[in-house]
């Protein structure tokens, strides 16, 4: 496709925007409390292109998008191109929504909008009347640039019901971020999310593994490798009375064990645990009497009679036979 030098469209009043968001590895263990969250509402917006090579894609806000700007997306695969960025201008009825690769330029002010894609680069810009509320909406105006196929040329919107994450750290530098599924996470797999920042890092990956009813999420820069990103990754959990059993070090289990042990030990130190101080006790227990048999044993040791042979040497105590 002949890449288009520039196209931008006038509009006429809008608002601000909000920043395009986006982080290393971060691994979170969570118990099985996890899988009860409540259902919300939100807005599943719905790209849709009927042509030639049909397509459509999808993502969730937490209300209806109504300021001019750029807003975060999980990123796409489309015609060969992932798309990792949009725009949304709101102007006099209209809706210009904008779709672009990373090195595509997409701007969105309070009176129009622009697009500029060149080489294997690639865009869209969708114009759609009164696209506010839930319904469907027919683009009166649709461009691609760059290497893009075909710009979406409809658009859904609906009110659903969908389950938010939120996670948060409360240390000295307190933060969180959120984002909203369609339904609760439950299979083992790496998932999309739309990029956030924290910590001066962009997050743009994420994954999840359920196995026994710990859920392990992380999150990671675009620069962690997987064999990185999956440090701790549980292929082998396993159950509580069997977490010290040896496995092999590639899987870096052992790791993953003693930040599951530390979290038990954690959890049963706060709630006063019979069963914690029993076991408490019995390791206790345990490593007084290794200390003292090795004591015993070196004492009995140096107070036992030593012989001398008939060419000076020691000996060590006699051996009994019985």
């Amino acid at each position: 496709m002949k890449a288009k030098n520039h196209t931008n469209t006038p509009l006429r009043s809008g608002a601000a925007g909000r920043p395009l968001a986006f982080a290393r590895l971060l691994a979170v263990v969570i118990g099985p409390s996890l899988a009860a969250l409540p259902a919300d509402a939100a807005m599943l917006y719905t790209f849709s292109n009927g042509g030639a090579n049909p397509y459509s894609f999808s993502f969730l806000e937490p209300n209806s998008l109504f300021a001019t700007g750029a807003f975060a997306i999980a990123p796409f695969q489309e015609g060969g191109l992932t798309f990792t960025q949009a725009t949304l201008t709101q102007s006099g009825g209209t809706a210009c929504f904008q779709f672009g690769t990373p090195g595509a330029t997409l701007t969105a002010t309070p009176f129009s909008c622009g697009l500029s894609a060149v080489g294997s680069e690639g865009g869209w810009q969708s114009l759609f009347l009164g696209a506010t509320a839930p319904g469907t909406y027919t683009a009166f105006n649709a461009v691609s640039d760059g290497s893009a196929p075909a710009a979406p040329d409809r658009l859904t919107i609906q009110n659903v019901a969908a389950f938010e994450y939120t996670f948060s750290n409360t240390g000295a530098n307190p933060y969180s971020f959120s984002f909203l599924e369609l339904g609760p996470l439950v299979a083992t797999r790496p998932f999309a999310i739309a990029p956030f920042q924290q910590g001066g890092l962009t997050f743009t990956q994420a994954t999840l593994t359920q196995s026994g009813g710990t859920a392990c999420f992380q999150f990671g820069t675009a620069g962690v490798a997987e064999r990185d990103a999956f440090l701790l990754r549980p292929e082998r959990l396993r159950s509580r009375r069997r977490l010290a059993e040896p496995v092999p070090r590639r899987h870096g289990a052992r790791q993953l064990h003693r930040v599951q042990r530390g979290f038990r030990r954690q959890r049963a130190r706060r709630a006063g645990s019979p069963d914690h101080r029993r076991r408490l006790r019995t390791a206790r227990a345990g490593a007084s009497r290794r200390r003292g048999g090795a004591a015993g044993g070196a004492a009995a040791a140096a107070a036992a009679p030593q012989r001398v042979s008939r060419r000076g040497r020691r000996r060590g105590p006699p051996v009994i036979l019985r």
